[in-house]
């Protein structure tokens, strides 16, 4: 709504443009976020994008979630860097499929071809408007360099700290997310079937062995039972019950 409002919010070097729109674009992001914090530092791992083992992730979710409400409010407050603050939320379009991931794999449909489509539409949205579109306004906040050097010098670093520090945290994603599809493409299907049958063949292989094995034994035992019954007849007992059990296999 922003954009249709004011198109050149993403070709404009003006780093003081901004309308009524984009500033009420991102009081509400800021409103999603804080609440998406909260129920994920409520709810811990069972809120989705929390679901994985890696702490670093973790710790990633949460300085990017803070860094985004302080820069936000700061550049709402102070009526400025409206451009670049409509890319960022243009970010959040590649932020359903991330959802639908979470939702395919609790419902059991990790290997099923609607998890790989979607996983792939991930990675492409991320590619578009957090990678291309986010590295193309970082481009543009260069050119508005004049603008920015009449901020006061603790609203630039806390500008640079959360633009440019989101846009190191969504390049860091991207390549976790690739490496996964790259992983999900090249990997073979699972042989659980002729893995499960492997031993039942092997075992109906070796029985006949095993009968045999167990006549040999026990005709071992008869003579050992003959020759030395005064000396080992308990060892001989326990030699014939072992190859009794062999044949009942």
């Amino acid at each position: 709504m922003a954009l249709l409002d004011k198109p050149d919010l993403l070709s404009s070097t003006d780093f003081f443009q901004e309308t009524d729109m984009t500033q009420l674009c991102c009081q509400v992001f800021m409103g999603y976020i804080l609440q998406d914090l909260f129920l994920s530092l409520y709810f811990g791992s069972a809120w989705p994008g929390w679901q994985t083992n890696l702490r670093l992730v973790h710790v990633n979710f949460r300085i990017h979630h803070v860094l985004v409400l302080v820069v936000w409010w700061q550049l709402t407050a102070g009526r400025y860097a409206q451009g670049p603050a409509t890319v960022a939320m243009l970010c959040e379009f590649s932020t359903p499929f991330v959802a639908m991931r979470w939702f395919l794999d609790r419902a059991g449909m990790k290997s099923s071809k609607l998890y790989i489509v979607n996983g792939m539409t991930m990675l492409v949205s991320f590619l578009i408007f957090r990678v291309i579109l986010y590295s193309y306004m970082l481009i543009r906040i260069y050119h508005m360099q004049d603008g920015f050097l009449r901020i006061p010098v603790l609203n630039r670093c806390l500008f640079l700290l959360g633009y440019f520090g989101g846009a190191a945290l969504q390049y860091f994603w991207f390549f976790k997310i690739a490496r996964g599809a790259y992983k999900a493409l090249t990997s073979g299907p699972p042989h659980d079937n002729a893995v499960a049958s492997t031993p039942q063949k092997s075992l109906s292989q070796h029985r006949p062995q095993a009968k045999e094995d167990a006549k040999a034994c026990a005709s071992d035992t008869a003579s050992t039972t003959s020759s030395e019954h005064n000396s080992s007849g308990e060892n001989a007992d326990e030699t014939g019950r072992q190859c009794l059990a062999l044949c009942r296999w």
